[in-house]
């Protein structure tokens, strides 16, 4: 029986662990707390439950009714970690949580040495496959100075400048025990996660004085527009803290952070900047707090964990199959053998590898050859597209696992025999389909529709089309209700029917195309008039799907 340990608790590692299909045998699963479970409970996430569960997690798969930004609610931080532990705890046979790795080592005879920490004591275990699903990296360091070059050691800042997970952990206290009432606060960051971070400070009774992230390059570098894009991604899930801190949001190059000490009352910071026009602004604060997103790098993260010779064995696994779009992304990377396997969003910075590595099953070619991890998000609804999201996370890996999210019912079966006499066996005739149409990738859909209808082969392509495409427009930001998918799909049908009318040669056209123009050409063709013509876009919005 194989051993295999997985480093990670989180989304990554569940979803890795409920769609393999190859032999894990023992499972023991290391690592520290995930990230949602040190985020308060009641902390609105920026998604309801259907773009989070994906087809994997327990819980509602679709929406019963056209989903509506403001109406229709977001999943809760507390409900969805405590799914995910749930998940990855029956998937896992021994778990030591606060765990952390130090270091992975391939041993000669193809066993992996995981060598980390319980607590004070050190844990080693061998075992013959590694998962390693820890997450974007590292938190990236707060630096300061003209070129934000120059690291800021909080540890000597006594507790006044704080990460962003740690402030949105509700065990977090002010130092000193501080009441946080009336306490001035600065936030460095023009994330999601920041915006956060702004709504909380309100919640705890805080003055956000100053809102502020670096600049950019480019025509935009200190467009304030621009630089807070990210902090406020479709949904609505941050409009209030937009519409609320116009006045406090601002472009600023960080150049010094200084504790003042007083000998009456508590310190405080002093915080200084230069603007565009190279004007230096001082502020004083109670608290600094920086969210400033992570990554894996060549020396932090996953590269530091593993030894030279398994790094030199890692290949870019990618989807070979046009699962997601018609152009293949990274999923993971791995070992040739697939033995260790990185997979989740350590991917949006390739695991700190670079662009150089092979890719899986095709040496001849490199991962720069491959569209981004982060692409898997444009098939995905816009508010399922946030930087390292959820959503993303886990089309990638069931991308990376062919999983079919469908069960036998054991209600039906065939019986056939065997080759070269080995006698008789059987396969089931009768499923269950579990199936999320906003986030399926195409793959998954059209094996839907293959099972459960029967659509001619041209109108299930098109109607897998449409639904991708649909769901990813900018004016059905939550994605596409259950009858909105079946009405795309009878609309398929019908456009199919009546273009064979009138193309009495239509298939010979089609195998045309798809040889000399490429498989996708000719469906991208039709669904683009379908979606684009004006009685067409005005038959859609009447059942309010926007175009």
């Amino acid at each position: 029986m194989p051993r295999t340990v997985v480093i990670g608790c989180g989304i990554s590692a569940a979803a890795y662990l409920m769609s393999a299909s190859r032999t894990l045998g023992t499972v023991i699963g290391v690592g520290g707390p995930d990230l949602w479970k040190q985020i308060a409970p009641t902390h609105k996430m920026g998604q309801p439950a259907p773009l989070l569960t994906g087809n994997l997690l327990s819980g509602p798969r679709g929406f019963n009714a056209p989903p509506q930004p403001g109406a229709t609610p977001f999943m809760l931080a507390g409900n969805f970690a405590d799914l995910v532990e749930y998940h990855f705890r029956s998937n896992t046979h021994f778990q030591f949580p606060g765990s952390l790795v130090d270091s992975i080592r391939r041993l000669p005879n193809g066993q992996y040495e995981v060598c980390g920490r319980v607590w004070s004591a050190k844990l080693p275990i061998f075992c013959d496959n590694v998962i390693i699903a820890v997450g974007p990296g590292p938190a990236r360091p707060l630096m300061v100075g003209e070129n934000g070059d120059i690291g800021v050691d909080v540890r000597n800042l006594d507790g006044y400048v704080v990460g962003g997970t740690e402030f949105m952990s509700p065990h977090w206290k002010m130092p000193r025990d501080e009441d946080t009432r009336g306490k001035t606060i600065a936030v460095y960051g023009g994330s999601a996660t920041a915006a956060w971070v702004v709504e909380l400070a309100k919640m705890r009774g805080m003055n956000v004085v100053r809102w502020f992230t670096r600049p950019g390059n480019g025509g935009d570098a200190w467009n304030v527009d621009v630089r807070f894009e990210a902090a406020f991604p479709a949904g609505s899930r941050n409009t209030e803290v937009r519409e609320s801190t116009r006045d406090q949001r601002a472009v600023l190059k960080l150049t010094n952070i200084k504790i003042i000490r007083p000998h009456v009352g508590s310190p405080f910071l002093g915080l200084e900047f230069v603007d565009q026009t190279e004007q230096v602004i001082r502020l004083p604060v109670d608290l600094l707090v920086y969210a400033l997103g992570a990554a894996h790098t060549r020396d932090t993260g996953i590269r530091a964990m593993l030894d030279r010779d398994t790094q030199a064995q890692l290949v870019a696994y990618y989807d070979r199959n046009l699962a997601i779009s018609s152009r293949p992304s990274l999923l993971a990377v791995g070992t040739g053998d697939g033995s260790l396997m990185i997979v989740g969003s350590a991917m949006c910075s390739t695991a700190g590898f670079g662009t150089d590595m092979k890719l899986q099953g095709d040496p001849e070619r490199t991962l720069a050859t491959l569209a981004r991890y982060t692409d898997i998000s444009n098939t995905l609804p816009p508010a399922a597209r946030p930087p390292e999201g959820i959503g993303m996370i886990m089309a990638g890996i069931e991308a990376l696992n062919d999983f079919m999210p469908v069960r036998a019912t054991g209600g039906a079966i065939a019986v056939y025999r065997r080759p070269h006499g080995q006698g008789l066996a059987f396969h089931d005739l009768a499923f269950v389909w579990t199936i999320n149409f906003n986030t399926s990738n195409r793959t998954q859909l059209a094996a839907f529709l293959a099972d459960v209808t029967d659509l001619p082969q041209f109108a299930a392509n098109v109607a897998v089309a449409l639904i991708v495409k649909l769901r990813t427009r900018a004016g059905n930001v939550l994605g596409l209700s259950n009858a909105q998918v079946q009405l795309i799909v009878w609309t398929s049908l019908c456009y199919a029917h009546a273009l064979a009318a009138l193309n009495h040669d239509l298939e010979a056209k089609r195998l045309w195309s798809d040889k000399n123009h490429g498989a996708d050409r000719f469906v991208d063709m039709c669904v683009d008039y379908m979606t684009t013509e004006g009685s067409h876009v005005a038959y859609w919005a009447r059942h309010s799907i926007n175009c």
